[in-house]
């Protein structure tokens, strides 16, 4: 990439990281407010449990390699998804900040705010790295747009492969050591192994 091309996808990357950090704390916020009046807590827990249970039975290394392909794929569905208007990395942030926010009000209102804690090890990697490849998907949505407007001289596919680049270098190593983070680390603070 050169200077000015890197220059000004830094530029909008940071723009749209704004843009997804503020949708995420958004949701999040609504998913605390909403958890205890509405009684949707089971409606998102049970699912989480589930995968919970089957995750627990696999031995740790596996564990990890199922979470981090897991969040991978996130990733890269949205950036491939997000020149289709933005949609999946919308619903994508949207949906995440607002379970986590429904998971901190059920820890609080069973008194085990302390378990949160063991979540900001690798919550502390995953989700900067997991907005980051939303904000991609954002900036490609508008790249998209752009072009449909008849703006010359943007390529989406190269623009995509700048995206793919950032991802492959920087989101997936990131995301590779959250899951780790998040068995070995966040595990051992839970008791889940030792």
């Amino acid at each position: 990439m050169e200077g000015d091309q890197r220059d000004r996808f830094v530029y909008e990357v940071k723009l749209f990281l704004s843009m997804s950090t503020s949708l995420f704390v958004l949701s999040l916020i609504a998913g605390m407010a909403m958890a205890a009046p509405t009684g949707m807590v089971p409606y998102v827990m049970e699912p989480l449990r589930r995968v919970a249970e089957l995750l627990r039975g696999a031995p740790p290394p596996l564990q990890a390699m199922l979470i981090f392909l897991n969040n991978a794929l996130k990733a890269l569905l949205n950036v491939l998804l997000g020149p289709l208007l933005g949609i999946y990395p919308l619903f994508f942030v949207l949906l995440n900040g607002f379970v986590l926010g429904t998971t901190i009000s059920y820890f609080i209102q069973l008194g085990m705010g302390h378990l949160l804690l063991a979540l900001l090890p690798h919550g502390a990697i995953e989700i900067p790295a997991m907005l980051v490849s939303s904000a991609m998907g954002f900036r490609l949505a508008a790249v998209a747009i752009r072009r449909l407007l008849g703006a010359k001289g943007l390529s989406l596919r190269s623009e995509v492969g700048r995206s793919l680049s950032v991802l492959g270098r920087y989101v997936i190593p990131a995301l590779a050591l959250a899951a780790l983070v998040e068995v070995y680390v966040s595990g051992a603070m839970l008791g889940i192994h030792g």
